[in-house]
Parts: structure tokens; sequence; C-alpha cells
């Protein structure tokens, strides 16, 4: 199941909640679903917010049968979730397409080294270092030069070992200087996303 939408967190009552234009849900009316699937997107602002104690959408979620639940931390900008949506579901469809399965967390880690990479070239295109038209094939480049280092090591590097080949790239395009007067500043949207459950247990494929 997928949600994308406005949501919010109330610290006041310890809910979060799904905003609707004529309704919000929160984890109160989650009681009156009869099954709950496996594999739940809630991709809006703060789905699971770092504030939440019990009340938060994924831990009844969790407690109530579902096995993996792919939330955000923070606020987010409809963008740059809806990219990390839509990158996980193209991720998870090559692998069907394939005939091939892998663990929804292999996926979703996927997603989001890919996004921090995007998060990070996105910041370049918009202090004018580089064209949007440039973004693509940049991004393609990188992510080349990372399954070349994983197909060596015989697995996927980390996100934190990603941030050193890009640096290496970048240097070799000349833009090495500009990212790093702006790399303070870059929000890493992708990063927001949080995976709670049993992922690890969930095959896509």
């Amino acid at each position: 199941m997928a949600y994308f939408g406005h949501a919010s967190y109330n610290d006041g009552t310890d809910e979060g909640e799904l905003i609707f234009r004529d309704d919000r849900l929160s984890y109160k009316e989650l009681a009156r679903l009869s099954h709950i699937p496996p594999i739940i997107f809630l991709v809006g602002c703060e789905t699971a917010s770092c504030s939440a104690y019990m009340g938060g959408l994924p831990a009844y979620l969790l407690a109530n049968g579902a096995y993996a639940v792919l939330a955000t931390l923070f606020p987010i900008s409809a963008d740059h979730a809806g990219a990390f949506l839509g990158r996980t579901f193209a991720f998870m469809k090559e692998l069907i397409n394939k005939g091939k399965s892998a663990p929804f967390s292999e996926i979703v880690f996927k997603a989001r080294k890919i996004g921090f990479l995007k998060d990070n070239l996105d910041a370049l295109e918009k202090n004018g270092t580089i064209s949007l038209a440039e973004v693509g094939p940049l991004l393609h480049e990188i992510c080349g030069e990372l399954m070349e280092q994983s197909i060596k090591r015989g697995k996927e590097l980390l996100i934190s070992e990603a941030i050193p080949e890009l640096s290496k790239y970048l240097k070799s395009e000349g833009l090495l200087e500009s990212w790093e007067q702006i790399k303070p500043k870059i929000i890493p949207y992708s990063l927001f996303f949080t995976l709670l459950g049993n992922a690890h247990d969930v095959f896509v494929g």
C-alpha cells in the first residue's frame, strides 16, 4: 500500500496523521482496517516523526500486521518525495521483469543511495553550476562508476563510501570546487526516509 500526500505529526496528542481534503486519518482510525498489507509506503511529511512516542502511524501498522513501513522523519517537499517513491517502484519493477528477487531493505537502500547522489547534483543545478539537462547524464555516469566499484568488491557500496567516489567524479568534471562550497548547505532529502520493521525478511520479485 502506498500513501503519497500530506501528513503531519501532532506533538500535543502524540499522533501522526494522514491529511485528506476533508478529513484526517490517525492511528486510531486505522483500527477499522480489516487487513494491513505487508509493505506500506507512507510518503508525506513526518510520517515517522522523530518526536513520536507511541502514536506514530508506523508503530501501529507494524504492530497489526505490516512487515515493513517506509516513512519520513522530517518534512519533505512533494517533488523529492515523489522522486524517491518512483525510484523505489522502478527498482521493484526491474527485479520482477528480470525474474529476480531481493529483500525490500536492499531496494530501499539503493534508492536512498542514488537519491543522495541526486540531492547533491540538484544542489549544483539550483546554484547554477550545471543545467537541469546535465543532472540526468551526470547521475548516470556516477552510478556507473559506483556499479563498477560494487562489482569489484562483490557487494554494494555504502552511502558513506559513495561520497569519495562522488568527489572523485566531480573533480574530473571540474565541479569539485563548486560542490565543496555548497556542500554544508545541501539538504539530503533522500536520507529523510526511514525503513522500519523486518524489511530484510520481505522479498520483492
